[in-house]
């Protein structure tokens, strides 16, 4: 199905099932308000793959309204390309929640996020740039 029409589930559980899990440990990058994590199961250090984590918190303006909070993840998963030279395949996540969001409210807005990259209606869009 195209993403005009494509379905969004609310109020789920969301899972992941099969495959082979990454354990995933701290790398000695230094993250302001946040932290990278590897796989350091990947022995080359030229295309292990890292997760950065970042959160901006909000803050009370001066106004007295408070701006969003942001929290930002960045998967890269480095591949040596034809040449030799190294490619840097980057998957970023963001998301901007009001401090009067509800826990409830969040977490669907995350669930529909990640929805998103897994669901079948928005493969087309994902592994060839397709918006039909």
């Amino acid at each position: 199905m195209p993403i005009k029409g494509a379905t969004i589930v609310s109020g789920g559980t969301l899972a992941v099932t099969g495959g082979t899990s990454s354990t995933l440990t701290t790398s000695a990058q230094t993250v302001a308000n946040g932290v990278q994590v590897q796989d350091a199961a990947v022995t080359d250090m030229r295309i292990r793959p890292t997760v950065t984590c970042k959160v901006r918190p909000a803050k009370l303006q001066v106004d007295g309204t408070w701006s969003k909070q942001k929290v930002d993840v960045t998967t890269v998963m480095p591949k040596i390309i034809a040449n030799g030279t190294v490619a840097f395949p980057v998957h970023r996540q963001s998301l901007e929640l009001h401090p009067e969001m509800t826990t409830a409210e969040i977490k669907k807005l995350a669930d529909w996020g990640a929805q998103v990259l897994f669901d079948s209606d928005f493969t087309n869009l994902i592994q060839v740039g397709s918006v039909d």
